[in-house]
């Protein structure tokens, strides 16, 4: 072997070392670089999944709340159907009461009105005097036509004999049943002069509901 074929060799064998040495550095970054995306890439799926979780938690708490607040609102609404089913079928029963008692329960409601006029127009004579003060010539009766049918002649007599001795008989004489129905599901309506005085089934279940509500869903409801 010639000298220059040795330093050829020797070159090449140089040559080649180093670039072993440059490989296995290179394949030493690249499984850096690799190492490095693989936990960059395992610390992204992490927070993904993390955040999948949290927003799947998030979903299914507010589906789960939205539920409860729809189950609420159907209990509650089908409780108010009960209550006013309960209120409306009060209603219908105390307008088909026997006609005697049913009778009883209008000359009440007109006797309550009669004495709470009454006591109104004393009240306005103390204000005016005597002289300004509005005269009521009648106390006019309004009845639906079923009641003016059954009660229109017997209520004028049931009602004297409740107030009598608690007012002038000049009162009683001027309680008039108007001959002309109204459109009212039962009770009665008072015309005094310019003022009407609604004592209609619906009108007094309408004013005694708020009292008597929480009554009645009590009665409805504690067993739950």
């Amino acid at each position: 072997m010639t000298g220059l074929s040795k330093i050829t060799d020797k070159i090449i064998a140089e040559a080649n070392k180093d670039a072993e040495r440059v490989l296995a550095a290179a394949d030493a970054e690249c499984r850096r670089i690799a190492d490095d995306y693989k936990q960059k890439a395992e610390k992204i799926k992490r927070e993904i999944d993390e955040r999948a979780e949290r927003d799947a938690t998030a979903i299914v708490t507010r589906a789960r709340s939205t539920a409860a607040v729809e189950q609420r609102d159907l209990a509650l609404s089908a409780k108010s159907d009960l209550i006013d089913k309960a209120f409306e079928t009060a209603k219908k029963e105390l307008s088909y009461l026997p006609d005697d008692k049913y009778l009883e329960f209008l000359t009440s409601i007109l006797s309550s009105m009669i004495t709470k006029q009454l006591e109104d127009e004393k009240i306005s004579r103390e204000v005016y005097g005597e002289e300004d003060a509005p005269i009521i010539k009648y106390y006019e009766v309004l009845l639906s036509k079923r009641d003016l049918d059954k009660h229109g002649k017997a209520l004028p007599e049931s009602l004297r004999r409740r107030l009598v001795g608690k007012c002038d008989n000049s009162v009683l004489s001027k309680v008039r049943i108007c001959p002309t129905p109204v459109n009212i599901d039962g009770g009665l309506i008072l015309r005094c002069g310019d003022v009407e005085i609604n004592g209609s089934l619906s009108m007094l279940f309408r004013q005694a509901r708020p009292s008597m509500e929480a009554r009645v869903s009590r009665i409805l409801f504690d067993n739950e």
